[in-house]
């Protein structure tokens, strides 16, 4: 459900039930004169209550609430032009289904446009990352989650992707998401290292003598000799012996 989250100049941050007018205090023991925020801070899974006070502290309070784009408020004015709740209303955001860490020749983008109103609506959609570097433009007339195949930028960098779409009366709705470009791609210099020795090995281990192998796989230890069945043998050998 809702709740209206407020902090008072006594330094308690109330949270009222806009319907039952219940409300839950807590004493954040500072008074701030900022906006309240609401984001995933921490990548966790459940918004976070972020807040300054006069002092310089900076606080964030964990909630229980799942995590849902269009609840977070990230600043006074969303998008660019917005100063309305999107939830239930109007809006974009990238699904979960977007990877963080991008690499290759093409990635793959997820994004949903939501519009509960009843006004038939052109959509722009358009993605940027870095100086205004535009990945992907494109018209939609009608809302839903679309996926697009773009080509990957050919750098190594953190990157922070900016999603916006604009309607008919030039309202814009904005969703960003930081990614990483091609930083994996040092995790094959290990086998290129060991590459050469293994060769190597391999050519030493081909190149050995075919009678070492031989003679270490198939000599067959002879059994000791008996003194006992020499000395008759001896004798045998003596006694066979005839003078003329």
């Amino acid at each position: 459900k809702r709740m209206i989250v407020t902090l008072a100049t006594d330094g308690i941050l109330y949270a009222i039930d806009p319907i039952s007018a219940c409300r839950e205090r807590f004493d954040v023991g500072d008074v701030s004169d900022t906006m309240i925020l609401y984001e995933d801070i921490d990548n966790s899974g459940t918004m976070d209550i972020l807040l300054t006070s006069t002092s310089g502290n900076v606080l964030a309070i964990e909630t229980k609430t799942p995590v849902v784009p269009l609840n977070s408020w990230t600043k006074s004015v969303m998008g660019e032009n917005i100063f309305t709740f999107q939830k239930n209303y109007r809006g974009i955001y990238f699904t979960e289904h977007t990877q963080k860490i991008l690499s290759g020749q093409t990635i793959h983008i997820y994004f949903c446009i939501e519009d509960q109103t009843s006004i038939d609506e052109i959509y722009t959609v358009s993605l940027e990352w870095g100086r205004k570097e535009v990945l992907y433009t494109e018209t939609f007339e009608r809302p839903g989650c679309y996926s697009s195949q773009l080509v990957c930028p050919q750098v190594v960098s953190d990157a922070t992707l900016l999603l916006s779409m604009r309607t008919k009366n030039s309202e814009i709705y904005t969703d960003t998401l930081i990614v990483h470009f091609n930083e994996n791609f040092e995790h094959g210099f290990h086998l290129l290292t060991l590459l050469p020795l293994l060769l190597l090995s391999i050519g030493v281990f081909l190149q050995s003598p075919n009678s070492f192998f031989l003679e270490k796989t198939f000599s067959c230890p002879q059994p000791p000799e008996d003194p006992n069945t020499s000395r008759e043998q001896s004798h045998l050998e003596e006694d066979d012996f005839v003078v003329l």
